[in-house]
Formats: structure tokens, sequence, C-alpha cells
């Protein structure tokens, strides 16, 4: 995956506003500061595995499993799943896993909430960490090209004698 703008990978039951307006509606989880991506006990996850993914510069942190506590995800496993960088949200582990069990071998960022099975998680990518994605930096260049522009056409209308 090159350059997810949410969640690379996202495992556990929906989360959604119903057709009648109920429900949490999650799209603004984790930054959804009153608590009220609640998930859904009646969905059960299990027997996934992910294995031999590659995701490149992130925007959020690459992964989310949240399962239910009455309801756990069972046997999600992560084999070779490796990601470079991400510029936003869990800087110290990468990931949210909640409720979860199974198993992981090769993975960067570890979770740590799966046993590992191999004799080591993937080392860190050796690139150094981004806080800017190319995504940004260039919605950036857009704007001081946008604000180059405006500027010769300022100059412009000045200098033909136009003015408000």
């Amino acid at each position: 995956m090159d350059r997810p703008i949410w969640w690379a990978i996202y495992i556990g039951p929906q989360q959604m506003k119903e057709p009648d307006g109920d429900g949490p509606g999650c799209m603004l989880y984790p930054f959804d500061k009153k608590g009220t991506c609640s998930t859904q006990p009646r969905v059960t996850m299990r027997n996934i595995t992910l294995e031999d993914i590659t995701i490149h510069k992130s925007f959020l942190y690459p992964y989310t499993v949240r399962c239910n506590v009455s309801n756990p995800c069972t046997d999600i496993n992560f084999f070779n799943v490796v990601t470079d960088t991400w510029q936003h949200g869990q800087p110290d582990t990468g990931y949210v896993c909640e409720y979860a069990t199974g198993k992981r071998k090769g993975t960067f960022p570890p979770l740590h909430c799966l046993d590992n099975i191999g004799a080591e998680d993937a080392e860190a990518p050796k690139i150094k960490r981004e806080f800017f994605s190319d995504m940004f930096e260039r919605t950036l260049n857009g704007f001081k090209i946008g604000k180059m522009l405006f500027l010769e056409l300022e100059k412009a209308t000045h200098e033909v004698g136009y003015h408000d």
C-alpha cells in the first residue's frame, strides 16, 4: 500500500451509523474526544491472516484491531506486515489493539497484543521518520504557487489601473 490516508489496516466489527440515525458512527475514531465509538459484540471476527504486506508512508498509524470485550477477535495473524513510517497517532506503538488474540511474525511495528512466533519482529526500516508526508508537502507547495499567482495577478491589475 502506498500512502494510505486513513488506517492501512482495520480489523474489527463494523461501527457505523444505521440508516435510521442510530449508532455512534466512528469515522473520527480515535479523534472523537467523546469516546462514542463502541464496538459491536454481535459480530464475530476470527481466522484472519495478513501476510507479506508492505505499507509505505501511512498518514495515520497503520494498524487498528478493535474488537469487543464480550466477543474478542481470535486467531488474528500478522505475518511479514511492515510499515516504514506514519505521521499521526500512536507514535510509540503504531497501532491500537483491543480484545484480540493471535500470532505475529516479522511485523513492524510489532503488535504486542499478538503472540510473537518468530525469532524477532521485523526491524524498523532504515529511513528517517518523516513528520510531513509528501501529500502535505504537495499541498503546501500548491498553496505557495497559489499565493504566487495571486500576487502576480494583483500586481498585473494594479499595472493596468484596475482597482476595487
